[in-house]
């Protein structure tokens, strides 16, 4: 019997843990942000976050964090762009969304992000019918963002230049965004697809 009561309460706890997760977890202390090159910001963390930042404005790249730390040094975010669909990248978008910051997206997100999609992926995974990394999709809809961005597009944001590149692989919609900084040196941002130099992190998850 004892056995038995251990394993319904291991079971109990392995439950409400995934009810905590989808529901986003106890909230955490802001992310610390650093400048990593004139402009470039990033936040501790994985997966990381990062920014450019001109005078006191700032555009996000992915939102795995808030924006609470970038304000305790001054900077308001006026921006974000996704660099793709997955949940971990995308944590603290609702209140970025609730504080009506412009959120833009690739195209190719729509499936993920929308209402339509997003209830139709979720309706399909319970009970477990296929392999499909779930957990990757966000648990509710993001009407709000705006899936507009294709390959070769520029954005123009405070005078600089950002050019979103097709990089599918780590998921079918992502993109990364390369930017040029002053003295002609240019960065590429893509999201989570790396996680060290010359890592890929989790080939498993690739869709």
């Amino acid at each position: 019997m004892s056995g038995r009561r251990s394993a319904a309460v291991a079971l109990c706890v392995a439950a409400l843990s995934a009810l905590a997760w989808l529901a986003g977890g106890a909230p955490t202390p802001p992310a610390e942000w650093k400048e990593v090159a004139p402009g470039v910001w990033r936040s501790s963390g994985f997966p990381a976050g990062h920014a450019l930042v001109t005078g006191k404005k700032a555009l996000l790249i992915d939102a795995p964090h808030g924006a609470a730390g970038l304000e305790a040094q001054g900077l308001k975010a006026t921006m974000v762009l996704l660099t793709h669909h997955h949940h971990d990248t995308l944590t603290a978008l609702p209140e970025l969304l609730k504080a009506g910051v412009p959120v833009r997206a690739p195209a190719a997100s729509a499936p993920y992000l929308g209402k339509e999609g997003v209830e139709k992926h979720w309706k399909e995974q319970f009970p477990l019918r296929n392999s499909r990394t779930a957990y990757l999709v966000v648990p509710e809809p993001l009407p709000e963002v705006t899936c507009d961005i294709k390959d070769r597009d520029v954005i123009r944001w405070e005078g600089w230049e950002i050019e979103a590149i097709a990089t599918p692989g780590h998921s079918p919609d992502h993109k990364a965004y390369l930017v040029k900084l002053e003295g002609g040196r240019r960065v590429l941002f893509a999201g989570d697809a790396l996680a060290a130099p010359g890592k890929l992190w989790s080939p498993y998850t690739t869709d």
